[in-house]
């Protein structure tokens, strides 16, 4: 269950991803790509919206197996790096809220009684963040710092530049050519599974005016918390 939610930590296919041929020219676009977002979503200060999250494993041998429920939840984030997610009710998965406020994460599970927590190592950069905020306008050359970018078909693959800092081995990123709106998140996660995030665009409401207090930890005083 912890390692559905924790989204920033390796959470992010449910089919095999088609990878076009990464050359020279490729690793260029996607950087094209990363600074068209950067361009496009400058002025942006917040948004909101929801999205559909699906754990699946990729190993042949579990290919007949039931597939896990998608999860629903709706999100809010406030740049830099404010960021909400309320995931509603799934078989084998209770609700819980996930929570990014300035250098420090929570994941509250509200049925648990438990709040899990995490502080950035250092100044928190976009690999720390949750992905999301990578496809509303993240800086390309910030991106890039921490990532090895490639271009896929309609997107972008994000590799750690250093492995051992982070708990999962890639993030592919599909955005629509017209709005530049990420439309999907697949992360490969360390131990083999495939994490894709489907976004509801009809459902984005650009620069809503949100509390900042959405964004603070204000959990139940009896929830025990839990450093990772």
């Amino acid at each position: 269950m912890k390692s559905l939610k924790l989204a920033f930590t390796g959470c992010l296919a449910a089919a095999v991803l088609c990878l076009a041929p990464v050359t020279a020219a490729a690793q260029g676009s996607g950087m094209d790509l990363l600074k068209k977002m950067e361009e496009k979503f400058q002025g942006l200060k917040s948004v909101s919206g929801e999205f559909t999250q699906q754990l699946s494993d990729s190993d042949k041998a579990f290919a007949d197996l039931k597939k896990p429920t998608p999860t629903a939840a709706h999100f809010s984030l406030l740049k830099p790096n404010f960021f909400r997610a309320e995931y509603q009710d799934a078989p084998g998965q209770p609700p819980s809220v996930q929570l990014i406020s300035g250098q420090m994460f929570y994941n509250y599970v509200p049925q648990l009684k438990q709040v899990t927590t995490y502080k950035f190592q250092g100044a928190s950069n976009v690999r720390d963040l949750n992905y999301l905020l990578l496809g509303f306008g993240a800086k390309a050359d910030e991106v890039q710092r921490v990532y090895s970018v490639e271009a896929v078909k309609n997107g972008v693959k994000l590799t750690p530049r250093n492995p051992q800092e982070a708990s999962f081995r890639y993030i592919i990123m599909h955005v629509d050519p017209q709005s530049l709106y990420p439309t999907d998140f697949a992360m490969k996660q360390s131990d083999g599974k495939d994490l894709v995030v489907k976004m509801n665009l009809g459902t984005l409401k650009i620069n809503p005016p949100l509390s900042p207090g959405n964004f603070q930890p204000n959990f139940p005083k009896e929830a025990a918390r839990v450093s990772m």
